[in-house]
């Protein structure tokens, strides 16, 4: 179980925005790793803890300004949890 302070269990009739969890990858393999992660986190490990965590593949939508989406989820996100592999490590 997590105790981290900085993810609160909320109850399902809270009206309290959603634990917000950013989730960092570059390349393909990390992209399939962080897009699992997510799909594992809110559904499987922390279901009642309302955890909605930020890929952005799946969380941007065609035509947005990735930019601005980006760093707004930043801005409002409780954890970053980076993804990398050894495919990252001469990548520019």
């Amino acid at each position: 179980m997590v105790s981290d302070t900085r993810l609160q269990k909320k109850k399902k009739t809270e009206k309290a925005e959603k634990n917000k969890i950013f989730i960092s990858w570059s390349g393909s393999c990390t992209k399939e790793f962080a897009v699992g992660l997510k799909r594992v986190l809110e559904k499987t490990i922390f279901p009642e803890w309302e955890v909605d965590c930020f890929v952005s593949n799946v969380d941007i939508a065609s035509g947005t300004d990735w930019w601005v989406t980006i760093s707004s989820e930043l801005k409002t996100c409780s954890l970053g949890i980076l993804c990398i592999s050894n495919e990252n490590l001469y990548a520019p």
